[in-house]
């Protein structure tokens, strides 16, 4: 049995795209791992980074096992 697994860095929001890489990874079976730097993303005026956008991704994740 093989074992594959990800690093996703750069997870500021829910509807981003490392949100979006992370889902389809864990769709796909693979384990993962995702950080962001939120007072960075809060800082920044580019980005519309939310607060504490991990906690309802790993909400959302977390029944799968792999996340």
């Amino acid at each position: 049995m093989s074992v594959r697994g990800a690093v996703v860095t750069g997870v500021g929001r829910r509807r981003g795209i490392g949100a979006a890489v992370c889902r389809a990874l864990v769709r796909d079976g693979w384990g993962v791992v995702a950080s962001g730097w939120p007072p960075y993303d809060r800082d920044e005026s580019w980005t519309d980074a939310e607060r504490d956008a991990l906690d309802p991704l790993i909400t959302e994740l977390s029944g799968s096992g792999r996340f």
